[in-house]
């Protein structure tokens, strides 16, 4: 397509920006975490108490039809006002939402960026993470603006393409796995099986209670996936089941031919037979089952993910100084970064000294990036 005689705008009436994010063609390409049932739930949690929102909007001058639009809010990254993409934690990864025929040159993409830049207000930086370098079969627009730099972020698939057993045969400790399976079989009658809908409902709360139990507990988070399972099609809640009792699920959505994990959780009273890493090997085998081509791990480089067999890939941050404060803002959090970074280079290698000193096994560490 053309990309001269382009306007650029960027809305931050709240009112007119949710009219306008639900009243988007339903043809433009979208990622996982930009699907419209997604955005439309996101709005309705932060519906009482929403942070400043505000959307970019390309279309031609001729027709006004947009063929690039990018949904903002205005959060605070270490005390920093900062235009980040719609999140609160819950969207895993970063991309707009744009016509399948939008192929800018790159230098067009900048001048593209450079005037949403300029229009937006009452923030010192805008913040953009854990970036996809993919959305569908597309790439991600937002690679052409420029020096992306890596995101502390990683994504992790597992591709399903070559069937089950392949996928199995692939496991760092698939004997183990099983072997627990087993074990835990012996103790009653053991099943899984895959809720959605007002079906999960009543489960979504239990899941996540145990997910809290171990991890920090955000209320908008349980609030936000049970309102997912109610209003859309994208949810899924996978039970594993001794004896008709949930033990351990997870919470995936599933679109665009995959299906992405976000929360695996257990009941702490069985955590010998590793219930968790079971209900992932089912949720797996039912991915497959479905026809689905890749099984997403998504962001965190836990451990266990490894054990699964799954690949890297790597996601991307984009940080813009929006004026002189926001200049300096940003080499301040980019020290802060590089001693983060320095710690945490440091201490595995602190880990491994102490272990070889007291005769134990250092844990190894997690794949490079690629």
């Amino acid at each position: 397509m053309q990309t001269m005689g382009l306007r650029v705008r960027v809305a931050t009436d709240a009112c007119v920006v949710e009219q306008m994010l639900r009243g988007l063609p339903a043809d433009l390409l979208r990622g996982p975490f930009q699907q419209a049932g997604w955005i439309d739930v996101w709005l309705a949690i932060r519906a009482e108490a929403r942070p400043a929102i505000a959307l970019a909007v390309v279309a031609p001058e001729a027709d006004d039809a947009p063929v690039f639009v990018l949904p903002l809010m205005l959060d605070t990254r270490s005390g920093v006002p900062c235009w980040t993409a719609l999140d609160d934690g819950v969207c895993d990864y970063v991309a707009p939402i744009f016509a399948a025929d939008f192929a800018p040159r790159p230098e067009t993409m900048r001048w593209i960026w450079a005037r949403i830049l300029d229009q937006l207000p009452n923030a010192d930086l805008v913040f953009l993470e854990k970036i996809s370098e993919r959305v569908g079969d597309r790439r991600n627009p937002l690679l052409d603006l420029a020096q992306p730099a890596p995101s502390r972020f990683r994504r992790h698939p597992l591709a399903l393409g070559d069937g089950l057993d392949a996928v199995r045969a692939r496991y760092r400790a698939g004997r183990s796995l099983a072997r627990k399976h087993r074990k835990l079989a012996r103790k009653g009658r053991l099943d899984f099986a895959v809720l959605t809908g007002s079906e999960a409902a009543g489960e979504i709360d239990g899941l996540m209670a145990w997910r809290d139990r171990r991890h920090d507990a955000r209320p908008i988070t349980t609030a936000f996936y049970r309102r997912l399972l109610a209003d859309t099609d994208l949810a899924r809640v996978g039970l594993l089941r001794l004896d008709g009792r949930a033990i351990s699920g997870c919470f995936a959505i599933v679109c665009d031919g995959a299906l992405r994990l976000l929360v695996v959780a257990f009941d702490e009273r069985w955590k010998n037979w590793s219930p968790g890493l079971l209900a992932i090997d089912e949720m797996i085998g039912w991915a497959a089952g479905e026809g689905l081509a890749e099984f997403d791990f998504t962001i965190g480089s836990e451990p266990y993910k490894f054990d699964f067999g799954v690949e890297t890939e790597p996601l991307w941050e984009i940080r813009e100084p929006l004026g002189l404060r926001g200049s300096v803002m940003l080499r301040l959090l980019g020290a802060r970064r590089a001693a983060a970074d320095l710690v945490r280079r440091t201490l595995p290698s602190l880990a491994a000294v102490h272990a070889r000193r007291h005769g134990e096994h250092p844990t190894p560490p997690l794949p490079p990036a690629p």
